[in-house]
């Protein structure tokens, strides 16, 4: 029942009859049967009945409303409570070994790179920290790559598309005489005429100006001896994503029940710019 709402409209007939004759009455004597729907109603015992009574209350509608009332206000939190900030659960933990897909692919030693396509068709070209805006530094061409490109890239659809910017004059350049833009997301990507099984969902072709990340391995679980096995035979192999290059990065392991992802790289593990000793 709402604040404001009567008593008498919810037992129509014989009930509603009852509680209009019951109103003046110098004492409230309510029948078992009215006592019953009372308390279904408002979920009260005979004695939060009978102590609203002996209040001096007289009225059976508002002998209701005089514990509905008493529920409410049992409810209403205190101001202080009023102004807390918002919750913030702890995060299911998803499990590590088990049914888990964990997808190893190349990591490749170029730029971070970042495409934004709006629902108006509208593209951005990004860094890793920033928007690659007219009149600033473009990272390496990439933003007049996608003002090339970008009918083919509106294929992507709306939404962000992560992926390396890499080949010529970036990083270890892989012996190339141009550019290329590798997608991240092999799980949604493949390289035209590329395999579009292998996963819960057949993935998509990527537009032809685009590359997608090798994958290395597919595992079930999370298995650090395979992994390494693939970081091993990458770097005894050299790269996919430029055969016949021998200095390779290293892996991206990325694991989908935790989406979260990690590197190894056959230089060692230490950050970018540090040395040993």
């Amino acid at each position: 029942m709402n604040p404001g709402e009567r008593f008498s409209p919810r037992w129509p007939g014989a009930g509603g009859q009852f509680l209009k004759a019951m109103k003046g009455n110098i004492r409230v004597r309510l029948s078992p049967g009215l006592k019953e729907m009372m308390k279904r109603q408002l979920k009260c015992t005979d004695e939060d009945i009978e102590r609203v009574i002996r209040h001096g209350i007289t009225d059976a509608e508002d002998v209701f409303d005089a514990i509905l009332a008493t529920q409410q206000k049992a409810l209403t939190p205190p101001p202080e409570m009023t102004m807390l900030p918002e919750f913030q659960g702890f995060p299911k933990i998803p499990r590590l070994k088990g049914r888990t897909e964990t997808v190893i692919t190349e990591k490749i030693d170029g730029t971070n790179a970042h495409i934004l396509i709006t629902q108006e068709d509208q593209i951005l070209a990004g860094s890793r920290h920033r928007w690659l805006l007219p009149g600033q530094s473009d990272n390496v061409g990439f933003r007049a790559w996608v003002e090339e490109h970008h009918d083919e890239l509106l294929q992507l659809g709306p939404g962000h598309h992560f992926g390396e910017w890499w080949g010529q004059k970036i990083q270890r350049t892989y012996g190339l005489d141009h550019r290329k833009f590798s997608l991240f997301n092999v799980r949604r990507w493949t390289t035209v005429g590329g395999c579009t099984e292998g996963f819960k969902k057949p993935r998509c072709q990527a537009p032809a100006c685009c590359d997608v990340v090798p994958i290395l391995d597919i595992q079930l679980g999370f298995n650090t001896l395979r992994i390494q096995g693939s970081l091993d035979l990458l770097g005894t192999t050299g790269s996919s994503a430029a055969p016949g290059f021998m200095r390779p990065e290293g892996v991206v392991v990325y694991h989908t029940a935790g989406k979260c992802m990690f590197k190894l790289t056959l230089d060692g593990d230490q950050p970018k710019g540090t040395t040993n000793g």
